[in-house]
C-alpha cells in the first residue's frame, strides 16, 4: 500500500517543483560572494516560510483525493478506517517532502562549498530548516479534513501565511516570540545560531504536529483510541517544554567573538586582518587597499595595515583609525570599504568646494578603487569625469604616488579643480 501512496502522491513531483522555487529565492537572498554553515542554515529557513503556502495548498490538494476522485462510498464501505487509509497517504507525501527539502538544501550547500564554505554547522537550527515543512504539510491535510471542501486550498495557505505574518509581530513583541514555530534570523560571522532556541522550536513544531494528528483522526474518524490519546498526551509536555526552551533563550542567533586571521599582500608588504569567514576574499581585499597604502606611502595619509572593524553598529563618519567595514551584503567588498574609507572617514568634509567638487571626489575614489569606468550609483558621468579617470591611471606608480602627495589637501577638503587632473 505505502509504494502506491508513494507512486500517486501529488508531492513526488510537486515537492521537488516547489523546492526549485526555494532554491531560486534562496540563493536571489544569499551573499554572492562567502557562505558559511550559518548563512546556508538560514537561507534555507527564510526559503522554507517563503514556500509555506505552496506546501500548505498542495498539502490541501492531496487531502481532498477522496473529494476529487469521488472515493466517499468506496472508503465508508472498506475494512479499514479512513484515518489508517490516509495514514500511508500523509506518509508518502511526507516522504517525497522531506527528500526535496534535503535536496535542496545540499543544494545550497554545495553552493556555498563552491564559495569555500566555512563554519560548523549548529545540527538543531539545520533540523529545523530540514524539518519544518512537515508542519506546513500537517497544516494542509487537516485544514482539508476539517473542511472538506475546494475552499480548504486557499485556507490553507491563509495559515501558512498568517503564520509568517505573526512571525514578524511577535519579533516586534519578544515576549511572546515563543509562540511562534517559524522564527530564524539571518546571521554570517559574528553570530551563530542559538542551540537551545532551535532545540525549543523542533519541540514546537514536533508539539504542533501531534496536536494536529490529533485533530486529524479525529475528524477522520479514527477507531484507535490508543493512538490518539498518545498523541495527545505526548504533544503536551513537547509543547510545553518547547515553549519553556525559547522563552528562556529568546535570541535565535547568540554574538560570537571571531577568529581573526592576518592576509599579506606579497607585492606590497601591506597586512589586513579580517575575520576568518572572510579569508577566502583576503588576498584580493589586501592587494587592492596593498596598491592604496603604496600610492600614499610618501603623503601624510599613510598606512600599511588595516584591521576588518566586527562591531556591526558603526558610526560610518567616525570610524576607528585603521579599521575598515567590509560588507558581506555589498557589493564587491574592496570597492564598497574603499568608498566607506575613503567618502566618510578621509573625505568627511561637506560643502564640496572647487571648480569640480563632488564630481572631483567621485573620480578618485574610483580610481582608488583601480575601477576603470565611474560606479553605476553615480548616474549620467560625463565624458570630462571619464576622462579625468583615464588620466589618473595613465600615470606611473612613481608619477602618482608624487600626485597624491601634492594633493593631499585636496583628499581632506574636497577641494577639486580641473587642473587637478592635467586641466581636464
Amino acid at each position: 500500500m505505502l509504494s502506491l501512496e508513494l507512486r500517486t502522491s501529488p508531492f513526488k513531483y510537486g515537492a521537488f517543483v516547489i523546492y526549485a522555487v526555494a532554491v531560486v529565492f534562496a540563493v536571489s537572498n544569499s551573499y554572492k560572494w562567502l557562505a558559511t554553515w550559518t548563512s546556508v542554515t538560514t537561507e534555507m529557513l527564510a526559503a522554507q516560510a517563503y514556500i509555506a503556502p505552496l506546501i500548505c495548498c498542495l498539502a490541501a490538494w492531496s487531502g481532498l483525493r477522496s473529494k476529487r476522485q469521488k472515493m466517499h462510498e468506496t472508503e465508508a464501505a472498506a475494512v479499514r478506517s479512513v484515518a489508517a487509509v490516509r495514514a500511508l497517504q500523509i506518509l508518502a507525501d511526507a516522504f517525497w517532502l522531506v527528500v526535496a527539502s534535503m535536496v535542496a538544501f545540499l543544494v545550497l550547500l554545495l553552493r556555498g562549498v563552491s564559495l569555500s564554505l566555512r563554519g560548523t554547522p549548529v545540527w538543531p537550527a539545520v533540523l529545523m530548516a530540514l524539518f519544518v515543512c512537515l508542519l506546513y504539510l500537517a497544516i494542509g491535510h487537516t485544514v482539508a479534513a476539517l473542511i472538506s471542501h475546494w475552499a480548504a486550498i486557499p485556507l490553507a495557505g491563509a495559515v501558512a501565511l498568517a503564520i509568517y505574518v505573526s512571525r514578524n509581530y511577535f519579533w516586534q513583541i519578544r515576549s511572546l516570540l515563543w509562540l511562534s514555530p517559524m522564527n530564524y534570523q539571518d546571521g554570517f560571522a559574528v553570530t551563530v545560531p542559538n542551540p537551545l532556541f532551535y532545540s525549543g522550536q523542533l519541540l514546537i513544531v514536533g508539539g504542533y504536529i501531534l496536536a494536529l494528528l490529533v485533530v486529524y483522526y479525529l475528524v477522520r474518524g479514527s477507531r484507535k483510541t490508543l493512538r490518539l490519546t498518545t498523541f495527545a498526551l505526548l504533544a503536551v509536555p513537547v509543547l510545553i517544554v518547547g515553549f519553556a526552551t525559547v522563552k528562556t533563550n529568546n535570541s535565535p542567533m547568540l554574538a560570537n567573538q571571531p577568529k581573526m586571521v592576518t592576509v599579506t599582500d606579497p607585492r606590497t608588504g601591506f597586512k589586513l586582518t579580517l575575520i576568518e569567514e572572510y579569508e577566502p576574499l583576503g588576498a584580493e581585499i589586501a592587494a587592492g587597499w596593498g596598491r592604496i597604502s603604496e600610492l600614499f606611502s610618501e603623503s601624510d595619509l599613510r598606512f600599511d595595515s588595516l584591521r576588518q572593524l566586527t562591531d556591526d553598529d558603526f558610526d560610518y563618519s567616525d570610524l576607528p583609525k585603521g579599521t575598515v567595514p567590509l560588507s558581506i551584503a555589498s557589493r564587491p567588498m574592496f570597492e564598497d570599504s574603499v568608498d566607506v574609507i575613503w567618502l566618510n572617514q578621509i573625505t568627511n568634509c561637506e560643502p564640496f568646494s572647487g571648480e569640480l567638487g563632488l564630481a572631483g571626489d567621485v573620480v578618485v575614489a574610483a580610481w582608488l578603487a583601480d575601477l576603470r569606468q565611474l560606479p553605476s550609483n553615480v548616474g549620467g558621468a560625463s565624458k570630462a569625469e571619464i576622462d579625468r579617470l583615464n588620466w589618473l591611471h595613465s600615470l606611473s606608480i612613481e608619477e602618482a604616488k608624487k600626485w597624491v602627495t601634492e594633493h593631499t589637501y585636496n583628499m581632506q577638503n574636497c577641494a577639486w579643480n580641473k587642473s587637478d587632473f592635467g586641466s581636464l
